[in-house]
């Protein structure tokens, strides 16, 4: 699977967050795929999910999807952009993000948590062009450079 790790964990109370698996909603009703997470609080037991666990993922939401079931890594995590393109289901793609990746994370039925917008924007949440990772400075650039020319430059 083909998805870019985040560059920067974005930290949140977990607490506020729903907490659950991903999933592609489609209901025979509709044009289009829908992207869920069902939340664990309304999936009984023996597995019956009721309706109010279909939580929407929706523009401007945060959500982290984890590697496994104990959530030892994060598989990935963002704020949600549908101004990407569709996927051939007719489902919005969140910006950037390659569709057979996105289809496998929730089909997958991923593990994932999902902050809505409403909390994101109470969030210190860096942009995407300044979390870039630097490359680390390179502290024997100058003695190199002193030994390219050479011991002579210096009588």
């Amino acid at each position: 699977m083909k998805i870019k790790k985040p560059v920067q964990k974005i930290e949140y109370d977990s607490s506020l967050a729903v907490k659950g698996c991903l999933h592609a909603f489609n209901g025979e009703w509709l044009a289009n795929d829908i992207w869920l997470v069902f939340d664990d609080r309304h999936v009984t037991q023996s597995g019956h999910v009721m309706p109010e666990a279909r939580q929407v993922i929706a523009q401007g939401d945060l959500l982290t999807v984890f590697n496994d079931e104990a959530k030892t890594g994060i598989l990935w995590q963002g704020v949600i952009d549908y101004s990407g393109d569709k996927a051939s289901c007719g489902a919005e793609l969140h910006q950037g993000f390659d569709e057979a990746a996105w289809k496998e994370m929730f089909q997958g039925e991923y593990t994932a948590e999902l902050l809505r917008s409403g909390q994101v924007e109470k969030l210190d949440i860096p942009d995407a062009e300044t979390a870039e990772e630097e490359p680390p400075a390179n502290k024997h650039r100058a003695l190199r450079n002193y030994m390219k020319r050479g011991a002579h430059h210096d009588r």
